[in-house]
């Protein structure tokens, strides 16, 4: 009988791995933005997709300009037709974006890894903010 073929030995052979990845996260996760040098994704540029309306989106604010959604792999989508229509809007990253906010004008994200980033154009542009 082959020892992975019994189940407790693939559930302890899952938890292995489980654990694993989990520490290895954990310890991605504990290093500031920028740690990892040029392929870390807080460094590089979302990607545009023309699906991206369709990624996991995980919050949205009204603006005048309309609304704004952010998500999974700097994916920030804008839509001036009530959300009839989405189009994809540049962010400086590829982290996952939870957080959007308006304020004064201004829009605000946040996101994994402490990341903030501030826009006074409804977008076009962004600013890494430090605090």
């Amino acid at each position: 009988m082959h020892l992975m073929s019994s189940p407790p030995a693939r559930a302890l052979a899952a938890l292995s791995v489980a654990v694993a990845i989990a520490v290895a996260g954990a310890a991605q996760a504990a290093l500031p933005p920028g740690a990892l040098g040029e392929h870390d994704p807080a460094l590089q540029p979302a990607e545009l997709k023309p699906l991206a309306a369709q990624a996991l989106l995980l919050d949205l604010v009204r603006t005048p300009a309309g609304l704004f959604a952010v998500g999974e792999r700097g994916i920030l989508v804008h839509s001036s037709d009530e959300g009839g229509t989405w189009v994809q809007r540049p962010l400086p990253t590829r982290q996952t974006i939870t957080a959007i906010a308006s304020a004064a004008g201004e829009l605000w994200v946040g996101g994994h890894g402490g990341l903030i980033f501030r826009s006074s154009d409804n977008g076009d542009t962004w600013t890494r903010q430090r605090i």
